[in-house]
């Protein structure tokens, strides 16, 4: 199964939202909900392979991908504190996760840094938090 897809099944499994709902895997539907959370894959580091393998043999591969949450849900702090709970909600079920996803084999996962901040969407005072990660997983999975 492709990396996104073995994310937005895990986080919706420990109760980060519904996929296609209020998780999306590569693009933000016009009509998503106002709290909903992006998934987008970036580029990574190469794959480690050994001399035995070959072209195209790898062992491990080093994806990285960006979760983004968006909130317009105002508390006493403003928009900020329900948008940054939940991208924090998300970010403590990722960093250190290490065992399988969908059948999917990763030997890590490790938040690149901690949630924060890239401000509001224009026009529609939604806060945008946004996290990068890096995981090791076996090729192919």
């Amino acid at each position: 199964m492709a990396l996104l897809t073995e994310i937005a099944n895990y986080l919706a499994s420990t109760g980060i939202g519904t996929v296609g709902s209020t998780i999306f895997i590569s693009m933000l539907p016009t009509e998503a909900a106002d709290q909903c959370v992006v998934l987008t894959e970036y580029g990574g580091m190469g794959t480690e392979k050994t001399v035995a393998m070959g072209v195209g043999g790898a062992k491990v591969e080093y994806p990285r991908f960006q979760l983004m949450v968006r909130s317009n849900v105002l508390t006493t702090t403003g928009y900020y504190s329900a948008a940054k709970t939940l991208a924090q909600n998300a970010f403590n079920k990722l960093d250190g996760f290490v065992g399988t996803m969908s059948g999917g084999t990763y030997f890590w996962i490790a938040g690149l840094q901690n949630p924060f901040s890239i401000g509001l969407d224009e026009g529609n005072e939604r806060m945008m938090i946004v996290s990068n990660f890096q995981a090791a997983r076996q090729p192919g999975a």
